[in-house]
C-alpha cells in the first residue's frame, strides 16, 4: 500500500489508506487517505463502500495491511465507518475481547492476519467460559474490521459466484464438494478466472491469499480445497479438466526407495532385522525388539544408504552392509546428517552412529581394529549426557507450578461427563466421555498413550472382588516398552467414571463384539495417531494448557515430589521406570521448589518460637 504523496503531510505520520482493487486489471480506487493520529476528523466509509472493499480482490495483490498498525487502528476505523450502531458497538466489543483474552492492549497487537491466526490458536474460548458460537463470531467480526484497513481474504460466503462458476455449483452433487470447493469458486470469481482459465497458478495464488487470511487453520483448508478438487474431477460434468498439484508433505526427504540399491543390500537388511526379531532363539544378540523399533531401524537403515548417495556414492557400490558400516563410509554418511543440524552433535546423528556399530559388532562381525575406530566416531557425534528433564518440557510443566492449573486438569474429566450428560446422549456426548474416561486413566494411571490406546476390555480390565468398584488396569509384560508389568488399582471415582461410559457411552461408538475400550474404524482399537490429538485439543480447549500424552507422565511424578519431596521410589514403581537411577535422572530437581517451600515453613516454625534466653 503506496503512502499518500500529499505535500501537505509530514513524513513522519503514520498514515491509513484505504483502496478498493477494481476489475480484472488490478485498477484501485482511493477511498481515503488520513492520519492515524491526526488531528483532523477522520472520513466517512459508507457502508456500499466497505461492503465493495471487503470483496473485491485484485488478480495478485500483496497483503495491503501496514506493519505499523494495531487494533486500536481497526478500533477507530470502526468509528470512521457508517456502521449501523449495534454492528459498530459488537465489531468494536470483538477487538476489545481480543485484546483482553491474549491481555494485550489493542495497540501492541500489530495488524498482520497471519501473526494474529497464530495468536488466536492460542486462546481456549471454554476456558474463559465463551462458548464456540460466540467464539465464532468474535473472529467474524473481527476479520469483517480488519477488512476495513486493507484486502484480507473473507469467508466461504462473501464473494458472489461469476454466473459460469454459478452453474458449477449447482451441478455439485454433494454438501461435502460444496464446502470444499467454496471458497476457490468464490476466489475464481472475484479474480474473473473462468473455468476454462484455470491453471497451476491459479491455485498458487489461491493458497497465498488463504494464507494470508485469518483462517485458524489455514493449511487445512487448502487440503480440503485440494481433496474436494479432485474429486469434483470424476464426478461433475464440466469441471475444469486440471489436477490441483499435491505438494510434498516433507520438503527435506531424501530417502530413496529400496530398489535404488543392489538386491543383496536389501536381503542382508532383511537379514539383519530378522537377527533384530529374533527369528532364531539360539543366535547371539540382543534381546528381541518390537515391530515399532524394527521399522524404525530399516527405515534408519534406508536413510543412511540415501545419504551417501547424496554425497556421491554410487547406489551399485553398496552390496550389503559390511559395506556401510566401514569406518570411512559411516564418516561420509554421518557428515551429510552433520551438515543438515549445523555440524553439531545430536541424539539424531548418535542414534544413527550407534546402529552402524551394532551393525559392525553383531551382524557383519567386523575386526577389532573396526570396531574401535567406529567406537570412536560414536564418541565424537554423541552430545554430552544430560542429567534431568529437557527444558522443552520443564516450560510444559511450570504451568503446573499454579494450583488452579492443577485443578483444572484434575477436575476435567468429572466436568466433561457433566458437559456430556447435560446434551442428548448421541455420538457427540459418548466422544466427549470416552475423551474424559482417557484423560482420567492418564491421570490415575500414567501410562504410555500406546498402551492406553490399546486397552481391551475382557483382556486389561479385571474385577478380583466380586465387587464392581474394584477394577484393575493390568499390562503384561510384552506389552510395556521396558517389559514391566504393571498394575493399576482404579480408584472409585475413576470406576465409577468407567462404568458410565461402558454402560451408557461406548455402545454408541463400538460395533457389536467390539472389547476396544476405545473403539475406532470397524470396532478395532482406536490408533494412538487419533486419541492422542483428541486428548491433547480437549484439555486446551477447556483449561488452556498444552498437554499432550507423554506430560502426564512427568505431571505425576511432579505432583508426587512436589507433594513428598525425594519419593523417587514410587515415583519409580507408578512410572513403572526399571531402576531408580533413570527416575532420579530423569526428574532429578522437580521438586526443589516444593523442598524450598517445605524449608520455608520450618523456618517460619522455628521464628514463632521463643528466642533463647
Amino acid at each position: 500500500m503506496a503512502p499518500h504523496d500529499s505535500p501537505s503531510l509530514q513524513p513522519d505520520q503514520p498514515i491509513i489508506r484505504f483502496v478498493i482493487t477494481l476489475g480484472n486489471e488490478g485498477q484501485e480506487l482511493a477511498i481515503a487517505s488520513y492520519h492515524e493520529f491526526a488531528h483532523e476528523s477522520p472520513p466517512v466509509i459508507t457502508r456500499n463502500q466497505m461492503a465493495l472493499h471487503c470483496t473485491s480482490r485484485g488478480p495478485s495483490r500483496p497483503n495491503a495491511m501496514q506493519e505499523s498498525l494495531s487494533l486500536a487502528s481497526v478500533l477507530r476505523a470502526i468509528t470512521a465507518a457508517d456502521l449501523p450502531p449495534a454492528r459498530a458497538r459488537d465489531m468494536a466489543s470483538a477487538v476489545r475481547s481480543i485484546a483482553r483474552l491474549l491481555d494485550r492492549v489493542p495497540e501492541a497487537l500489530p495488524v498482520e492476519p497471519r501473526m494474529l491466526a497464530r495468536l488466536l490458536d492460542n486462546i481456549a474460548p471454554a476456558a474463559h467460559s465463551i462458548t464456540p458460537q460466540r467464539w465464532a463470531n468474535i473472529r467474524s467480526l473481527l476479520r469483517a474490521g480488519l477488512a476495513l484497513l486493507g484486502p484480507i481474504a473473507p469467508g466461504r460466503h462473501l464473494n458472489a459466484l461469476s454466473p459460469t462458476w454459478q452453474m458449477l455449483w449447482d451441478s455439485l452433487p454433494s454438501r461435502f464438494l460444496k464446502i470444499g470447493l467454496s471458497r476457490v469458486m468464490r476466489f475464481c470469481s472475484a479474480q474473473e478466472i473462468a473455468p476454462g482459465d484455470v491453471d497451476v497458478g491459479t491455485f498458487e495464488q489461491f493458497a497465498a491469499d488463504v494464507r494470508r487470511s485469518l483462517l485458524k487453520d489455514p493449511e487445512g483448508a487448502l487440503r480440503s480445497a485440494r481433496c474436494a478438487w479432485g474429486c469434483a474431477l470424476g464426478e461433475v460434468p464440466g469441471w475444469p479438466a486440471i489436477k490441483w498439484p499435491q505438494p510434498s508433505r516433507r520438503k527435506d526427504h531424501f530417502c530413496l526407495p529400496w530398489t535404488t540399491f543392489p538386491e543383496s543390500l536389501q536381503q542382508d537388511a532383511a537379514a539383519w532385522i530378522a537377527q533384530l526379531r529374533g527369528d532364531d532363539l539360539l543366535t547371539e544378540g540382543h534381546r528381541p525388539l518390537r515391530p515399532e523399533s524394527l521399522k524404525n531401524r530399516h527405515q534408519r537403515l534406508r536413510a543412511f544408504a540415501s545419504a551417501l548417495v547424496h554425497r556421491g556414492r554410487a547406489p551399485a557400490t553398496l552390496r550389503s552392509l559390511a559395506d556401510l558400516v566401514d569406518p570411512d563410509t559411516a564418516k561420509e554418511g554421518l557428515r551429510f546428517y552433520l551438515e543438515r543440524v549445523g555440524n553439531k552433535a545430536g541424539p539424531g546423528v548418535a542414534k544413527m552412529a550407534n546402529i552402524l556399530l551394532s551393525i559392525a559388532r553383531h551382524h557383519v562381525k567386523a575386526p577389532p581394529a573396526q570396531i574401535i575406530d567406529l567406537k570412536v566416531i560414536v564418541t565424537r557425534v554423541t552430545p554430552p549426557r544430560r542429567h534431568g528433564m529437557v527444558e522443552r518440557n520443564r516450560q510444559r510443566l511450570r504451568p503446573f507450578d499454579d494450583t488452579a492449573n492443577q485443578q483444572a486438569l484434575l477436575h476435567l474429566p468429572q466436568r466433561l461427563l457433566a458437559q456430556a450428560d447435560a446434551k442428548p446422549c448421541g455420538e457427540r456426548s459418548a466422544l466427549l466421555v470416552q475423551t474424559a474416561l482417557a484423560i482420567e486413566l492418564f491421570l490415575v494411571a500414567p501410562m504410555r498413550i500406546k498402551n492406553l490406546a490399546e486397552i481391551d476390555i475382557e483382556q486389561h480390565l479385571t474385577r478380583p472382588g466380586r465387587s464392581r468398584q474394584v477394577v484393575v488396569l493390568s499390562f503384561m509384560r510384552d506389552e510395556v516398552k521396558n517389559s514391566q508389568i504393571l498394575d493399576f488399582p482404579l480408584p472409585v471415582s475413576t470406576v465409577a467414571l468407567l462404568e458410565r461410559y461402558l454402560t451408557v457411552y461406548r455402545p454408541l461408538l463400538a460395533t457389536p463384539g467390539s472389547t476396544a475400550l476405545f473403539p475406532g474404524t470397524g470396532g478395532r482399537a482406536k490408533g494412538r495417531s487419533v486419541l492422542g490429538p483428541r486428548i491433547s485439543n480437549t484439555i486446551f480447549q477447556h483449561t488452556g494448557l498444552r498437554v499432550h500424552p507423554h506430560l502426564f507422565r512427568h505431571i505425576a511424578a511432579k505432583l508426587q515430589l512436589e507433594a513428598e519431596p525425594g519419593s523417587y521410589e514410587l515415583v519409580r514403581r507408578v512410572l513403572g521406570h526399571t531402576s531408580i537411577e533413570t527416575t532420579t535422572r530423569a526428574y532429578a530437581g522437580t521438586e526443589t521448589a516444593a523442598a524450598v517451600r517445605h524449608y520455608d515453613r520450618t523456618i517460619e516454625r522455628l521464628r514463632r518460637r521463643e528466642a533463647p534466653e
